[in-house]
């Protein structure tokens, strides 16, 4: 049983990796093309949205799940209760909380098992995405600063060959190449 829900978050865990991972991977060859950062830059608020829409997805189910939870535990208490006060009944003391919670645990043993699994599942699926969403955060530094440097690079790059052109047109250039003209 507990293999089968590592197995179901590791299933969940890979896809939805591979659901946010187009925007990740910028790395083509060896070099980061400035298409990809571009790509990547116009996809962040997208996949934000997506990732946050995902996080509150999983967020709602699980507090659906605890609210089911609790009105079954709810009853699950009150019945457990009520036998351990009916057998208590000579005893003047009441039946401690614990008493009563391991009663609880003691009668509904699969289902109670059976809950807090699905419970820790949904758990783990939020945590989850809360982490995505931080190392999207992060990752949204990494791009702005992929970013400026291309950016500086294609600056560096204009500048060079407006000086090769520049240079292809000075009178020292444009005497070398009138000089180098067949004469009509």
């Amino acid at each position: 049983m507990e293999q089968n829900l590592v197995d179901e978050y590791v299933e969940f865990v890979m896809k939805s990796m591979k659901d946010f991972e187009k925007i990740g991977n910028l790395i083509q060859g060896s070099e980061i093309p400035p298409a990809r950062v571009n790509y990547a830059l116009s996809m962040y608020y997208d996949t934000c949205l997506a990732l946050n829409t995902e996080y509150q997805r999983w967020k709602i189910q699980k507090l659906n799940a605890e609210l089911e939870y609790d009105a079954i535990y709810a009853d699950w208490f009150a019945e457990a209760k009520a036998i351990l006060v009916a057998e208590n009944s000579s005893k003047s003391a009441k039946p401690a909380l614990k008493e009563i919670e391991q009663q609880v645990k003691t009668d509904h043993k699969e289902e109670y098992y059976s809950w807090q699994r699905k419970l820790t599942s949904l758990e783990a699926k939020c945590d989850f995405y809360i982490r995505l969403r931080e190392i999207l955060n992060k990752y949204d530094n990494v791009l702005t600063n992929l970013a400026m440097s291309l950016r500086s690079e294609l600056r560096a790059l204009n500048i060079e060959n407006r000086a090769n052109v520049r240079n292809q047109f000075s009178p020292r250039a444009l005497a070398e190449q009138a000089s180098s003209l067949p004469v009509r």
